[in-house]
């Protein structure tokens, strides 16, 4: 009889207990409207050596939107997500029939600032 209720216990508390353990997912980086304010701002980069003479691409962040110098000009609404401690995904859609754009961002420190994937180091 004692074998039979401990049975029991042990088979009733193990199904409660593995109807209770479940799993969940959470992606808790979301996109938001704008830029990030650590990077807002007009970031510049300044090539050297041989190509000093060149025209060094630009970043221009405002509140809503983000703006490319270069070798041609691209702006649109933008939108960030955080990917990790000081670096940002930014997103834009451009006007026209021009593609969007995409760069990953990190925070360096209040006047640098580098594109994830590239070496170069962007100053304000």
């Amino acid at each position: 009889m004692h074998k039979l209720a401990a049975t029991l216990m042990i088979v009733t508390a193990l199904s409660f207990g593995s109807s209770v353990v479940t799993t969940t997912t959470a992606n808790a980086s979301t996109w938001h409207k704008g830029t990030p304010k650590v990077l807002r701002g007009v970031w510049k980069y300044s090539p050297s050596g041989k190509w000093k003479d060149d025209v060094g691409p630009m970043f221009k962040l405002t509140k809503t939107t983000m703006k490319t110098y270069g070798r041609g000009s691209i702006q649109g609404k933008a939108s960030y997500k955080a990917l990790g401690h000081h670096k940002y995904q930014v997103k834009t859609k451009a006007k026209g029939k021009l593609p969007p754009l995409n760069f990953k961002f990190q925070y360096v420190s209040k006047h640098k600032m580098r594109v994830v994937g590239y070496s170069q180091l962007y100053k304000r």
